[in-house]
């Protein structure tokens, strides 16, 4: 199950990152990492997204200033095949090299590893209710079997909606927006991933939580 929602996960991801990658015939940005640099104990490992990567990168290495707070996964030939992993509160530089144009390049950025926060109060997928103890940042419903699914949450005192996007995936994958308890129907698509993209108001710490269900 863990590796199941690790790779979808790294699917959504991927194809969020290539919807930003550089056009031809502009400047290309500097290659940089992506995302929120707070990572939540005990949600697993969380996937690294680089943008505007060179089309030659390959060989890439990934270190952790602090292994204890932060722990990296080894040595990867694809970028999308690295992952960290918060350990306890604390912080630590991730560093990402790879080779490029005959040469070693560098990037890096600090993550702070935060104890995890639980903003919900309930998710529910067509009213059933979603195990956020056992499934703290991703949830996966397999086998579901009418056209459309609704999803509703509440959420806990101190955090609020930042944005509400998903992916389809099937013949065609296609982004949408969404509303809480509105249907999103599957068209073609075999699986419908929402994102749950929050804030929090005191410190501006960001959580996203994802719910994949799957006919």
């Amino acid at each position: 199950m863990k590796n199941k929602l690790f790779k979808a996960l790294s699917l959504c991801l991927l194809l969020s990152l290539l919807a930003g990658l550089a056009v031809p015939g502009f400047a290309a940005a500097k290659p940089s990492i992506r995302g929120t640099r707070v990572l939540w104990i005990g949600t697993g490992k969380n996937a690294i997204l680089l943008d505007n990567l060179p089309e030659d990168a390959r060989s890439f290495k990934i270190a952790s200033s602090n292994p204890a707070v932060i722990k990296v996964g080894k040595s990867s030939n694809d970028a999308f095949g690295m992952w960290m992993k918060p350990l306890k509160v604390g912080k630590a530089k991730i560093t990402v090299s790879y080779k490029s144009a005959g040469k070693t390049q560098k990037i890096a950025a600090t993550y702070q590893a935060k104890k995890y926060p639980n903003p919900f109060a309930w998710i529910k997928v067509d009213g059933s209710e979603l195990n956020l103890k056992k499934n703290k940042v991703a949830a996966d419903v397999a086998g579901y079997t009418k056209k459309s699914v609704k999803v509703n949450f509440e959420l806990n005192t101190g955090w609020k909606v930042k944005s509400l996007t998903g992916m389809k995936f099937g013949e065609t994958n296609k982004a949408f927006t969404w509303k809480k308890n509105r249907a999103v129907t599957f068209g073609n698509a075999g699986t419908v991933v929402f994102s749950i993209l929050l804030k929090n108001k005191k410190n501006n710490d960001e959580f996203e939580y994802l719910v994949m269900v799957s006919r």
